[in-house]
């Protein structure tokens, strides 16, 4: 039975340049017209045609706002061709507009140039943040990238790690074209500070900036403890239906509480659930208004900002996130919250662990209990609520290999049929 949404089509196309080496990126999102409910105007870029939502790209650039609803004759065409422009670099700002690419190593320098060119606040703010932590890009290129996007912690973090003359020539190479006056300047005036250093650079590799502190990773024997609340997170968008131009549905969410997501054709891209309730032939579909029930909405206001792409998965809002994607039938934010999960995280291993049970991660699973060295995480894991039979009976087993005494003291918080075979199994371990 057809769930009423496309399949995705996952194909590799353009090329991504990683450790000197070209290799295909794989697209998540084809924007090819597949399904007709989810775009409204092609937009043409070297011959390519993308099949958008004017609405979509609306909230995120200000020149796409300006094009579409500012009163403009592009406004009535169904087709607007781009010019300038690089029909790759485009597809990955249209992915991560659409949220379901992030910002990495591989695109930044292509987006940030794009998220100016287009006026995409929450876009460029992504990339600065990317940049200021990115070790991937030569110093020439970094800075010069901070020097043209007016990112001035940046530029000074890069003036300031250089200390010796072969860093000084490694910064200026290849070319100092694109380098203002003011940096300069700068360069000069360090460089006549400078002690006399290597006179030869012929075979000398040219440095990226150097590395801050390393992450401090946690001990692989430790579970990870709850910690103090974060303070609640700014919102980036209010969806509260300020532009009309940008949203023609409400979503009622905990009674009198109501956000406005900007249009359910980006709900229906991402969510086979909302793709069914609005194009399946449902009468939601001619509502203007329509109750969820049985969700909070401050999970779903996070929801929708991942979903609009101005909020990226992270510790604090995971576990709802998660939870939604997969009531929502989200099939790229799962697999964005699971990736995040695996990866180095701060949520506690009380939380981790239910969760890899209920959204059948059984790589995290197995990490988590593999790190379990002593008898208080066996006890303390054992009774958090939302493990599968087959965790508890891990636990329990981990429990009679690390102390006796802590087995039954588990044991007997079982009902009595099963206190009863574990404390038989309990005593033919011991005789053993």
């Amino acid at each position: 039975m057809s769930d009423g949404a496309p399949p995705v089509k996952i194909r590799c196309i353009g090329l991504v340049k990683k450790d000197h080496e070209y290799t295909p990126r794989c697209r998540v999102l084809e924007f090819d017209g597949a399904d007709p409910n989810l775009h409204d105007v092609i937009l043409l870029v070297q011959d390519h045609k993308f099949y958008v939502n004017k609405k979509q790209l609306a909230i995120h650039s200000k020149f796409f706002n300006r094009m579409f609803f500012g009163g403009f004759g592009e406004a009535e065409k169904d087709e607007i061709e781009i010019k300038d422009l690089d029909a790759s670099q485009f597809h990955n700002f249209l992915e991560v507009v659409h949220g379901v690419m992030y910002v990495d190593d591989s695109i930044v320098e292509g987006l940030i140039e794009l998220a100016d060119r287009f006026d995409c606040e929450h876009l460029l703010k992504k990339c600065k943040e990317h940049l200021t932590e990115i070790k991937n890009l030569s110093s020439n290129k970094l800075l010069k990238i901070a020097i043209r996007y007016d990112m001035k912690p940046l530029k000074t973090k890069i003036l300031s790690s250089i200390k010796t003359k072969r860093e000084l020539k490694d910064l200026i190479r290849p070319t100092t074209d694109g380098f203002d006056h003011e940096t300069m300047n700068l360069l000069l005036e360090k460089s006549l500070g400078m002690e006399p250093g290597p006179t030869s650079f012929e075979d000398y590799e040219p440095s990226t900036i150097a590395e801050s502190d390393p992450p401090k990773l946690r001990p692989s024997g430790l579970l990870k403890r709850e910690t103090e609340e974060t303070s609640p997170r700014s919102r980036i968008l209010e969806f509260d239906g300020a532009d009309p131009n940008l949203h023609d549905v409400v979503l009622l969410v905990q009674l009198k509480i109501v956000t406005k997501p900007k249009h359910f054709q980006q709900l229906a891209i991402h969510s086979k659930f909302f793709n069914r309730m609005f194009f399946g032939g449902f009468e939601d579909a001619e509502k203007e208004e329509i109750e969820i029930k049985d969700l909070e909405a401050p999970k779903f206001h996070n929801f929708l900002e991942v979903v609009h792409g101005v909020l990226y998965v992270d510790d604090s809002i995971v576990e709802g996130l998660i939870e939604l994607a997969d009531r929502f039938d989200c099939e790229h934010i799962l697999k964005k919250c699971k990736e995040h999960l695996m990866g180095n995280n701060n949520v506690p291993t009380k939380k981790l662990l239910p969760m890899a049970c209920r959204y059948d991660m059984k790589q995290l699973k197995e990490k988590i209990l593999s790190n379990v060295k002593t008898v208080g995480e066996a006890t303390e894991l054992y009774t958090t609520d939302g493990l599968d039979q087959e965790t508890k009976n891990f636990l329990l087993e981990k429990s009679f290999e690390l102390g006796p005494n802590v087995a039954g003291h588990l044991i007997l918080q079982r009902t009595h049929h099963m206190r009863y075979l574990m404390m038989h199994r309990m005593l033919a371990k011991l005789a053993e």
